[in-house]
């Protein structure tokens, strides 16, 4: 194990002040979540292939987990996961109930708008969240035990193994999830394998950019954690110590 290996637990929370850089990743994973989730019923076609347009942003989302797991480990990331699950909670609920409100005689139109990008099914929504934490719990796990495994080197092997099984757990869970019995089969796999391959495609080119961000966080931080002894519990809450 290499020298600068730290402690198997997260800094203490008297230490967290010192994380500068941490609660910024944590907002841009959860903002990127919210947006993702929002902006999902977008179809684009480029160059004859039609796709959700936020596809294009999703892999930012495993990036992101790539960068807090890598830096900060296991637990500061599932933090950051929950957080963002939150909040796209809080933001279904809230779309809901705006667009619950009686809209005025003279808004009758604009109101129809909202109501077909913001009306997500409550399936698809529910579709959507599972396959958000169980995708994402996959993509920190796999990346956190390979860091242990390889000693710290071969970063781009981890961030590019995680994320295709953490992309292949959410497009497995999602599209049957969401529309099973309401698209032809040929059609989800059709769709999955399109959306699948371009968000670990996105990955892949991202991972040198991912790269020396997490050679600069380590730096800046001092911190570049190992998950040696972690449990993995994707259910607690605590960046510190055993759940």
């Amino acid at each position: 194990m290499p020298n600068d290996v730290r402690p198997t637990s997260a800094p203490a929370p008297e230490d967290r002040r010192e994380l500068r850089y941490y609660d910024v990743l944590a907002v841009l994973a959860v903002t990127t979540a919210v947006c993702v989730n929002m902006l999902a019923l977008k179809v684009t076609r480029v160059f004859g292939i039609t796709f959700g347009g936020a596809v294009l942003f999703f892999p930012i989302t495993y990036i992101l987990g790539d960068v807090l797991t890598e830096v900060y480990g296991f637990r500061r990331a599932r933090r950051v996961i929950w957080l963002s699950f939150a909040a796209q909670l809080f933001a279904a609920v809230m779309s809901w109930a705006v667009l619950a409100m009686p809209p005025a005689s003279e808004k009758l139109e604009i109101h129809q708008h909202y109501l077909a990008v913001f009306s997500a099914t409550p399936r698809i929504f529910a579709a959507s969240l599972t396959a958000f934490l169980v995708g994402d719990f996959v993509n920190s796990i796999i990346l956190a035990r390979l860091k242990v495994i390889d000693q710290g080197r071969a970063f781009w092997k981890r961030a590019i193994l995680s994320t295709v099984a953490g992309q292949a757990a959410d497009s497995l869970l999602f599209y049957p999830l969401a529309f099973a019995g309401v698209w032809s089969w040929p059609l989800i796999f059709t769709i999955m394998a399109t959306h699948y391959t371009l968000k670990v495609g996105l990955e892949v080119v991202g991972v040198p950019l991912c790269y020396r961000v997490v050679t600069f966080l380590k730096r800046a931080e001092g911190v570049d954690h190992y998950d040696v002894a972690t449990e993995f519990n994707p259910f607690g809450l605590s960046v510190a110590g055993k759940d």
